[in-house]
């Protein structure tokens, strides 16, 4: 993934609320042998990064350094607003040393369990890897076709790329199966009863169930 960036020389509230305005989002490279630098990038081109290729190594044009090849570090998102980024910060790599991130986990097939009519819980969207960033995979794929009710898919059981170490506990729980409880007709009228006799009115008039 490529992306085209400016340098920046706003940093007041008031500069970086102008800037926002404009379209722009504000952000920073940073970097073991370098000062950090500021810059801004076009929002909706960020937009489509942090969206889609957020786990990989990106390659960052700027008028100042050039080329230089980052990985995502952080996004600031509006908290009214998740949609709104606020601010990015890259972490500048070295393309011969490992690196430490995260990548998404991508689910593929249809759980046993569910047609048999349990419910499908996913745990863990995400595992921690390391790996010389022309080994990192922008995605791993885990198989749950063989998942029926009641089991559950550990890390351990993940296939890992070649050249890629998986760093995630080895027992944690990546996705199951749940069993659903159907609730019958009859079950479902008593239910309703009880609420009734239970229920507590609050100022609105509308009933409350006391909790336990």
């Amino acid at each position: 993934m490529k992306i085209e960036a400016e340098n920046r020389d706003t940093h007041t509230k008031s500069e970086l609320k102008q800037l926002r305005n404009k379209g722009f989002v504000p952000g920073s490279v940073s970097s073991k042998q370098k000062a950090t630098l500021s810059i801004m990038i076009d929002e909706k081109q960020l937009y489509q990064l942090v969206n889609k290729h957020a786990h990989e190594i990106i390659e960052i044009h700027t008028p100042e350094l050039g080329n230089q090849s980052v990985i995502l570090k952080e996004v600031q998102r509006d908290k009214l607003i998740p949609n709104k980024l606020l601010h990015v910060d890259f972490q500048q790599i070295n393309m011969d040393k490992p690196i430490k991130t995260l990548v998404r986990i991508e689910f593929v097939g249809e759980a046993i369990g569910m047609r048999e009519g349990g419910m499908r819980q996913i745990v863990m969207n995400e595992i921690e890897v390391k790996a010389l960033p022309k080994h990192l995979p922008a995605s791993i794929q885990v198989d749950i076709s063989h998942l029926s009710i009641g089991d559950k898919l550990f890390i351990e059981d993940i296939q890992m790329p070649a050249d890629v170490e998986c760093l995630s506990e080895a027992t944690a729980v990546v996705a199951t199966v749940l069993h659903v409880q159907k609730v019958s007709e009859e079950e479902e009228l008593e239910m309703d009863e009880v609420a009734k006799d239970e229920g507590l009115k609050d100022d609105s008039g509308a009933k409350l169930v006391e909790s336990t």
